[in-house]
């Protein structure tokens, strides 16, 4: 992400794994359901553009302007696709992007409304019953969307999870890669204008390791956040927050805060850098922020409303005013082939503290997520996700806007099924690996009907 904000950061790798896995955890911690509200505003469901199929998803969202900003994710069944779309100042609409080809788009950046970036992942061969992925970069010229060609090291798979344009020739996109029989490495790769080429990340004592987002205040400031499992960690050892920074020069792994992930950054000066994620586990993930204030990373309090509470991106905007957007569910007991539901969840920093603010849900007992957030000034915030209905099997994106009006109250925690049946006691935090898809779906029934204008979808 640039220093005025402008892109989307990372993506929610930590609840996605346990979403996908249809694992739940216990939990004994209790929660406040009226958790205070932050005078800043909240956040209300904005019509985003008919997709093509039943299951669509918005992963990154990245903005030019008031008349301007770039959302994209795929779409899913029967197989995925990339998904774009755009805001033209009065309202979302698809774009043609990469054609038939399976794939996936994770991230977007622009330096310009007639440059901008998009990330993820490809399955060249098409064999989506054995997915081997490859990374994949798209551009925007201002006319159409065109593929770049990009490298895949370690021979195998390969994927792109977040991209941050400096300039028209300064672009970085980071990921994982691995070879055939090999653990997943970090990844980052650089446009010099020509071509995308790989460049070193050494993570020291790294059995696996993972980059999930990128931000940038200049082309010699530049973080790179995500997660890795040491050499001597078992694999049922927590994961470790990951940083790493580019000086203009060479990237160097810098001290995090331990235990946790970090799935989105945002950076408004050499001094101001913001990391979210989540920790803890297997009593429920909660939410994570750390700030790094020229010298060293601080974690910093932020509010987790309720078991399962985790950050996916934020968005700083100054030393006194950042947003940072995931999820939560009350997970209190595990109950196989039962997914409770989540609500979207929106903290505010002030300056002092981060406080939740209302974020509205897409549907009512449904799997609500905010997977990004962009900016470009406080009257211009959005944020983008997606909604799952399980037994249904159908889902549709999420695009937010944030508004100064009349904010809804915060959704109450929804009581869990009671059940007998504990967590395993000795479950690991997952290891460090985006879900390619969401679970294998069928069609059904189901819609989504935004208040501010009465559609439906």
């Amino acid at each position: 992400m640039k220093a005025n904000p402008s892109s989307l950061s990372g993506i929610s790798v930590l609840l996605a794994l346990l979403l996908s896995s249809g694992v739940l955890f216990m939990g004994s911690t209790s929660h406040n359901a009226a958790a205070q509200q932050s005078t800043a505003g909240c956040w209300r469901l904005a019509s985003g553009a008919d997709g093509p199929a039943p299951i669509e998803v918005l992963r990154g969202i990245a903005t030019t302007g008031p008349d301007g900003a770039w959302a994209v994710g795929y779409t899913d069944y029967p197989i995925s696709r990339a998904l774009i779309e755009h805001w033209n100042g009065a309202q979302w609409n698809v774009v043609p992007g990469l054609g038939p080809e399976p794939s996936q788009l994770n991230g977007v950046s622009a330096v310009s409304k007639n440059d901008v970036w998009a990330v993820g992942l490809t399955y060249p061969d098409g064999n989506i019953g054995n997915p081997v992925p490859e990374t994949l970069a798209m551009h925007w010229d201002g006319a159409k969307w065109s593929k770049a060609p990009t490298p895949n090291p370690g021979g195998y798979s390969s994927q792109l999870l977040a991209v941050s344009a400096v300039s028209a020739n300064d672009v970085w996109a980071v990921g994982t890669y691995n070879a055939i029989g090999t653990s997943a490495q970090a990844l980052a790769i650089h446009w010099d204008g020509e071509r995308w080429s790989v460049a070193q990340t050494p993570v020291s004592d790294a059995r696996t390791a993972s980059l999930l987002a990128v931000a940038a205040t200049s082309s010699k400031d530049i973080w790179a956040v995500g997660s890795y499992l040491g050499l001597q960690q078992s694999s049922f050892a927590p994961l470790q927050t990951l940083a790493l920074h580019w000086d203009g020069t060479q990237w160097t792994q810098v001290a995090g805060i331990g235990v946790g992930q970090f799935n989105g950054i945002s950076a408004t000066a050499t001094n101001d850098v913001w990391a979210v994620g989540g920790y803890g586990y297997p009593g429920g993930p909660q939410t994570l922020t750390a700030h790094w204030d020229g010298t060293g990373w601080t974690r910093v309090a932020s509010p987790s409303p309720a078991t399962v509470s985790a950050l996916s991106g934020v968005v700083a905007l100054g030393s006194g005013d950042a947003w940072a957007v995931g999820n939560y569910s009350a997970l209190e007991a595990y109950t196989p082939g039962y997914t409770p539901p989540y609500h979207t969840l929106a903290l505010h920093w002030d300056g002092k503290s981060w406080q939740q603010a209302p974020s509205e849900d897409a549907g009512a007992d449904r799997v609500n997520r905010l997977f990004g957030v962009a900016a470009t000034s406080p009257d211009n915030l959005w944020a983008v996700g997606s909604n799952f209905d399980y037994p249904d099997s159908n889902g549709t994106v999420i695009i937010e806007r944030h508004s100064d009006g009349l904010c809804p109250e915060l959704p109450p925690i929804a009581t869990p099924r009671p059940t007998s049946t504990p967590a395993p006691a000795t479950t690991a935090m997952p290891t460090v690996s985006t879900p390619l898809n969401p679970p294998a779906l069928i069609p059904g029934s189901g819609s989504r009907t935004f208040p501010e204008t009465g559609k439906t979808t």
